[in-house]
């Protein structure tokens, strides 16, 4: 699948770079052009010169998008005539402009030996240049022949020398139209973490677009950070970014129609096969090999057999047109797994064969770990048992090194936008403080133009500086109560932080100790399977990491994944049953993180694994007068036989984890209760004898983030 996520990519640039079908022109850039030529026989030598070049622009950006087959013809016209007309006034800037945007045009067209003559024409010398935008465009010119080339060092070279000069000019813009050409490269070089990088900082840096050509740069990021969540395993985020893409395209008159063909597959990965019907159904008919490959896996997601081979062998035969056999793995890896869920096991058998030599021949990782699992699966139903242990034995090789590199992928990326979150936050203090100072500086003038003024009118500037020094005395006393403020405010943020940062390495601790035990016992589908829910519950863990309150939804999440991850550990040793309000509710209360998790672990550790017998963990949730109450019950020993087991170990340890979060309450719910913010009592049958235990916890309601 690696390789046909890169044609993927190649097919997102494909937008942007050599359009086939013909989208719509932007109708602010149609106007912004006509207005350009209309202004033509109003005006002479250097001014028309340079409107000649600026409509070059406008149709090489057309060209870019895609909008026109013949756009860079015209490009290529427009920037002709103002060559002609700069050389025959002397206009080296003019002419050095048209040359750049001559060259560019040919690159268009993919006439790379016209293009390179143009790029290496005398004028264009460095020592002739003597405008710092004109040469960040010719090595950004000579960065894209490059690429083409696929002389990926020449490439990188020009890049930076392109960023450089930009940089020097203050073209954030320009930068960001390298930046993705830099995404592009290291793409093609397999280095995801600066390719997923420089894609961030394109759409960073282009905040306030103000053509369409840089409104589709920013769809172009949006699409492709969906790309990269999507390659790191991470459904869900690419989802949001690919919706993001189509919603912002639509808004800004810059939408494709083929975007909305990559939602359903991506749905069909998650497996809310629902969804990816519904949004199938709404989209017309499509020939693209792709969109009918990933058509095919919902229908065999969903045991169509027939429908799914019908467009796997469709999608197949599409690709073959393309003399690439490098991207046809995939599809004949679908067609055998139908095949085998058919129950046709020999043509199951040729086709995945087919798909194998295929991914074996081209190195495909994600290719061979696809139909290593299928070949398995097909060798283990037929009784050769020798080759069905050698295909699961590599596919088990390659999920734990697919795995393994998704979550530091995902680990990166989330570093990447947290990272430029927080640069964001500094330069918002760091403007705030400079208007302060601009404030002050503003206030200290207009004190000493009254000063100047009390020489004329004794009697008034008395009164003035009277009421100057009052004001001014009063607004220090409430800058300052102000400050005492913050600073309390801020004591209290550190200590919930601290506790967090206490709180994190004590279950992180236990977690990689059920790992270490899993491979210990050579469980490995089990460890695989616990590792999974940990990488998940580790980036949510990452996600809220600083944050003094999560929702409510996000807190139950992590403590299902919590609570999958114990039934795993312990073999459903106890079952737990959890109940909270609707939906709605639950995404608008806020609560500390991983707040609940201590406590079902204090219930599990203490009451239910040391039961024998039906274990039960009931946990509700629910709102009371102005507090959000939640009850955790297990059926287990009792805190009396607990402690006296305890005992008896030589165990008296108390609970770390409870200690640590009876203080996170009591910060959390400080001046709203004055009594425990946590409750435990002992369950007891009708004989006495102990029925478990249960813990009434009373957290402060409040509806909006903390």
């Amino acid at each position: 699948m690696q390789r046909f996520l890169f044609l993927v990519f190649l097919f997102l640039n494909f937008f942007f770079s050599s359009p086939g079908q013909p989208v719509r022109t932007p109708h602010g850039d149609s106007i912004r052009l006509e207005k350009l030529k209309g202004s033509l026989p109003y005006l002479n030598k250097f001014s028309r010169i340079d409107y000649l070049n600026q409509i070059s622009v406008e149709y090489a950006n057309f060209a870019l998008m895609g909008c026109s087959l013949d756009n860079e013809d015209s490009a290529l016209l427009y920037a002709s005539n103002a060559n002609n007309e700069a050389s025959k006034i002397g206009y080296n800037a003019g002419k050095i402009y048209s040359l750049l945007l001559l060259a560019k045009g040919e690159l268009l067209k993919e006439n790379y030996q016209l293009a390179t003559k143009y790029i290496s024409d005398p004028l264009l010398e460095d020592g002739k240049i003597n405008n710092d935008i004109l040469l960040g465009e010719k090595y950004f010119l000579k960065g894209e022949l490059a690429l083409k080339k696929e002389e990926y060092t020449e490439a990188e070279k020009n890049y930076n020398s392109a960023n450089q000069f930009f940089s020097k000019a203050t073209a954030a813009k320009r930068q960001a139209i390298v930046f993705r050409s830099l995404c592009d490269l290291y793409f093609h070089l397999g280095d995801y973490e600066k390719s997923f990088d420089y894609c961030y900082k394109t759409y960073e840096g282009l905040q306030s677009p103000a053509t369409g050509y840089e409104h589709a740069m920013v769809v172009w990021s949006l699409a492709t950070m969906s790309l990269f969540y999507n390659q790191a395993g991470d459904s869900r985020t690419a989802t949001n970014y690919l919706l993001k893409a189509i919603a912002y395209g639509k808004a800004h008159d810059v939408y494709d129609p083929w975007l909305d063909y990559e939602v359903p597959g991506i749905y069909t990965s998650m497996g809310r096969y629902d969804s990816a019907e519904y949004y199938w159904r709404k989209l017309p008919p499509t020939n693209n090999p792709f969109h009918l490959f990933a058509r095919g896996e919902l229908y065999l997601a969903e045991k169509d057999f027939p429908k799914a081979i019908e467009l796997f062998k469709s999608s197949l035969d599409t690709l073959k047109e393309y003399n690439d056999e490098g991207t046809l793995s995939p599809a004949y890896t679908g067609i055998g797994k139908a095949y085998l869920s058919a129950g046709k096991i020999e043509l199951a058998k040729n086709f995945a064969n087919e798909g194998f030599y295929l991914a074996a021949k081209y190195n495909d990782k994600r290719d061979l770990l696809d139909v290593c699992e299928v070949l398995s699966d097909i060798y283990s139903k037929i009784g050769r048992h020798d080759s069905a242990y050698f295909f699961l034995k590599k596919y088990m090789t390659l999920k734990d090194s697919t795995l393994s590199r998704q979550f530091l992928l995902r680990l990166y990326y989330s570093k990447i936008i947290s990272d430029n979150e927080k640069e964001q936050i500094q330069l918002s203090l760091l403007t705030k403080d400079n208007s302060l100072k601009k404030q002050e500086l503003k206030q200290k003038t207009f004190l000493q133009g009254i000063l100047v003024s009390s020489l004329f009118v004794l009697f008034l500037i008395g009164g003035i500086v009277l009421r100057v020094i009052g004001l001014r005395r009063r607004n220090e006393r409430l800058q300052q109560e102000k400050k005492q403020a913050q600073l309390q405010q801020q004591t209290v943020e550190l200590e919930m932080q601290a506790l967090r940062a206490q709180m994190n390495p004590h279950f992180i601790f236990n977690c990689l100790n059920s790992i270490n035990r899993f491979i210990f016992k050579n469980e490995n589908e089990a460890a695989s399977k616990y590792l999974t829910r940990f990488s998940r519950l580790i980036r949510m863990v990452l996600i809220h990491s600083q944050k003094q309150a999560v929702s409510l939804e996000d807190e139950l999440e992590m403590l299902r994944l919590y609570l999958d991850m114990e039934c795993l550990r312990f073999k459903d040793s106890f079952h737990y049953n959890l109940i909270v309000p609707s939906n709605e509710e639950i995404g608008m209360v806020y609560v500390p993180p991983l707040i609940l998790q201590p406590f079902c672990e204090n219930a599990i550790w203490h009451g239910l694994l040391l039961k024998e017998g039906n274990s039960q963990l009931d946990i509700s949730v629910f709102k009371e007068g102005d507090f959000l109450n939640c009850i955790i019950a297990d059926n287990g020993i009792g805190r009396v036989q607990s402690a006296a087991l305890k005992k008896e170990s030589g165990q008296d340890n108390r609970s770390m984890g409870l200690k640590i979060t009876g203080e996170r309450l009591a910060l959390f719910n400080k001046g709203k209760i004055n009594q425990g913010f946590f409750e435990m009592e002992d369950l007891v049958n009708g004989d006495k004898t102990s029925a478990g235990t249960r813990i009434k916890i009373r957290i402060a309601y409040k509806n909006v983030p903390v």
